[in-house]
């Protein structure tokens, strides 16, 4: 004899249920056609649909800061101490950023060592600065010439000092001092990137520009690769000495010109 409870319901039919039995319930929003941009997704075959996802799934963006960079003090001085993140930074917008912070925030109350390395960032500030400047310089010239060679005012090459002198309140004279040396530098482009970097600063710079004026373009280039490498560890009157030896090595036939 088979015993039955009696509140016992009956099993669940496999059948799907009928349009009757669903008429009146509440819709479901997951099981809802697709709609959207993505809708056209749902007639897609798995691989035809992985792939497409795949091939529109952004990039990971790069980290701007390799982990653990930032500092974890918040003093004035924090990261510039000697081998901090901030002392090892190349110049930059981001350098130039937390070093206007520190002095903002009041040089007191950084240590001397914080000190140091904020005078050092600064200096790199600088080059980093004169690097664009003269950069900017170059490129005025070289859109002045074509602008003469495309019939343009002969003249416009002849007033490009007294441009500059206007536009940063110079001297015509030392305005033309800074047109030699942005055109000097265009050519000796491992110490315009040295510049740039805060590596050397605007006095060794010009050193080279100036030391290798005489030389044909190759050869200066040869120069260049010979000092760029140690001349931010020198003085300037190590780089000169390291420079004319060069020169004299690299040219000794033009000894007598120059």
């Amino acid at each position: 004899m088979q015993l039955q409870l009696p509140d016992e319901q009956p099993l669940l039919s496999a059948e799907p249920p009928t349009d009757e039995e669903l008429s009146g319930l509440a819709p479901d929003p997951d099981c809802d056609p697709p709609d959207g941009p993505d809708a056209r997704l749902s007639g897609l075959a798995g691989p035809e649909r992985d792939a497409y996802l795949a091939a529109a799934q952004q990039p990971p963006r790069p980290q701007v800061f390799a982990p653990g960079f930032l500092p974890r003090e918040t003093g004035p001085g924090a990261g510039f101490a000697a081998g901090g993140p901030l002392d090892r930074l190349p110049a930059g917008a981001v350098l130039g950023q937390f070093a206007a912070g520190a002095w903002a925030h009041g040089l007191a109350g950084a240590n001397e060592d914080e000190l140091i390395g904020m005078l050092a960032a600064w200096r790199r500030l600088t080059s980093w600065a004169s690097a664009g400047e003269l950069a900017t310089v170059a490129e005025l010239t070289q859109r002045r010439r074509s602008q003469v060679a495309a019939g343009g005012d002969p003249d416009l090459m002849e007033y490009l000092p007294d441009e500059l002198a206007a536009a940063l309140t110079l001297t015509k004279r030392a305005a033309g001092g800074v047109l030699d040396f942005a055109c000097g530098l265009a050519r000796l482009p491992r110490t315009r990137t040295a510049l740039g970097r805060g590596d050397i600063d605007r006095p060794k710079a010009l050193l080279l520009v100036n030391e290798t004026g005489s030389l044909s373009d190759a050869l200066a280039a040869v120069v260049e690769e010979q000092v760029i490498g140690a001349a931010s560890s020198q003085t300037t009157g190590q780089l000169l000495a390291a420079t004319r030896r060069a020169v004299l090595a690299a040219d000794p036939a033009g000894r007598a010109g120059r």
